[in-house]
């Protein structure tokens, strides 16, 4: 019976703990965050329609607060085509490399109003606080963010900022024609 104990408590050394891992560790050996790449798994594809309303704000809200250039690009994929963040960024280069530039452009915090959304780009935090359907096909959510400025990192805020979500078929559909 002794004998069968210690057989029970020796491992070979192939299985030691060093050597295994309950995180996933991605190829270039650091441990990935699930989660986090779910998410930017989500944004690469763009809006879908099995997405709701809180998963299209987060999936856009993390790729502001990731803040790296794929991180905006993917976003800009949930822009709408003429809308109008697209018209105020209407550029030859591109609305997204035009729309880039701004919201990176240094100190990100001087005339901030100018440019809001300057203040998403590598937040500290953010959280919706609210949403309201005005339409079948539309929703406003409220969402209060903590911005992240690196010229000034002590600087300490909070702001507000409210999207509009619309259903893409409904605002790509073309209109009723006249006859």
């Amino acid at each position: 019976m002794l004998l069968g104990l210690a057989l029970t408590l020796r491992t070979p050394p192939r299985f030691t703990a060093p050597f295994m891992s309950a995180a996933p560790i991605g190829a270039d050996g650091h441990t990935v965050d699930v989660n986090s790449a779910a998410i930017h798994a989500r944004a690469k594809l763009g809006p879908t329609p099995d997405l709701t309303p809180s998963e299209v704000m987060e999936t856009m809200l993390a790729a502001f607060q990731r803040g790296g250039d794929d991180d905006v690009e993917d976003l800009f994929q949930f822009v709408v085509p003429g809308g109008d963040l697209d018209r105020r960024h209407a550029n030859p280069a591109g609305s997204m490399a035009c729309f880039r530039w701004q919201i990176r452009r240094e100190p990100r915090w001087q005339k901030v109003y100018a440019r809001p959304c300057a203040m998403l780009l590598g937040m500290r935090s953010f959280e919706m606080v609210g949403s309201v359907m005005t339409d079948t096909d539309v929703i406003r959510c409220g969402v209060r963010a903590s911005p992240y400025f690196p010229d000034a990192p002590e600087a300490e805020a909070e702001a507000y900022f409210e999207f509009q979500l619309a259903r893409w078929d409904t605002i790509l559909a073309p209109g009723p024609t006249l006859s």
